[in-house]
């Protein structure tokens, strides 16, 4: 248990200590701003100008009630739902694997650049992290147990997560491979499950279906699918990019993606000696569902990317966690 809240209190250290040293940037500022409106406003804002689910803006309209709109108070809330993120990846690891690796992915996503930019960030990234990270907990636990109440438990979290963020429904995804690919028996279970967070999500399915008609819902500036970006993105969730000119949380990289690669291949090869360790150790359930969490999302958003512009590297903070379990094996 130590180790555990020791690690913690680190995480949050790093994340609040710097909290108010950069200023207050354009997207951020939206978020207050439409957080500030009124309840009716806000969601006929969002369903006209926002690419983005309703579910951040209305807790961060609470958190703002609570303690007004001081830049340290408004940070605070991503900064406590990315620290949240730490304990919840060390439990699991700890329940895919054993302690050492839990520990390890703990202090991997505690340093994680990019989780801690996302943390200080008044956006729904961290929260994002969070609900999907509970997600695919749940669906191991449900999975081991048969218990209808874990799968409800997934069902709202996954609804949750959608109401966040849209690229939810990748995570989603991930699972449902997952599932029909190593644990076939909890298929029925599952579709259960996200059928009951389809119909937590549907009452927002007309603002979604007004943000794809009006073009919100794919504006321009984000990128469509290419070797760079996925680079770039792979840096982002490995080493945190921002080094030596690779691309940042805000800032566009100028570094050949060649030379992104580098510094996240230590990363890439731990994860797939973690694989093999885990398969060779008879843990190749654990291994799949760790590997489905961090990588099928990626390559589907890639995938849909191709045809309409849907990526932005820094959407994909929340494959960090799972991604830190299975390196952890590799390295723990």
């Amino acid at each position: 248990m130590l180790p555990v809240v020791t690690i913690t209190l680190l995480a949050f250290a790093v994340r609040y200590v710097m909290l108010t040293d950069q200023s207050i940037w354009f997207d951020e500022a939206y978020s207050l701003d439409l957080a500030s409106s009124a309840v009716g406003q806000m969601l006929t804002k969002i369903r006209a100008e926002d690419a983005h689910p309703p579910l951040f803006y209305l807790l961060l309209r609470g958190w703002m009630k609570l303690g007004g709109t001081g830049e340290r108070w408004v940070r605070l809330l991503p900064a406590i739902l990315g620290t949240a993120v730490v304990p919840l990846t060390y439990l699991l690891a700890l329940r895919l694997f054993n302690r050492r690796t839990a520990a390890v992915a703990a202090m991997l996503v505690t340093l994680s650049p990019i989780q801690i930019i996302t943390s200080q960030q008044v956006r729904m990234y961290a929260p994002l992290t969070l609900l999907t990270l509970l997600g695919t907990l749940l669906c191991w636990e449900a999975l081991r147990s048969r218990r209808i109440g874990l799968w409800a438990a997934y069902a709202v979290t996954m609804a949750a997560a959608g109401y966040v963020h849209y690229f939810a429904g990748l995570v989603t995804a991930a699972h449902g491979l997952y599932v029909l690919v190593w644990e076939r028996r909890g298929i029925l279970p599952w579709i259960a499950g996200v059928a009951g967070a389809g119909i937590l999500f549907a009452p927002w399915m007309p603002g979604l279906l007004a943000q794809v008609q009006s073009g919100v819902g794919t504006p321009l500036w984000r990128e469509r699918g290419g070797a760079a970006v996925l680079v770039e993105t792979l840096g982002l969730v490995t080493f945190g990019g921002h080094l030596l000119g690779a691309r940042g949380y805000i800032r566009p990289g100028w570094l050949a993606a060649p030379y992104v690669l580098l510094p996240a291949l230590p990363f890439l090869l731990a994860a797939w000696y973690g694989a093999r360790r885990a398969r060779a150790a008879g843990q190749g359930p654990q291994a799949a569902l760790a590997l489905c969490a961090s990588v099928v999302p990626l390559g589907l958003a890639f995938a849909i990317s191709l045809a309409r512009p849907v990526f932005m590297a820094r959407y994909f903070t929340f494959l960090v966690p799972p991604l830190a379990v299975i390196i952890a094996r590799g390295i723990a």
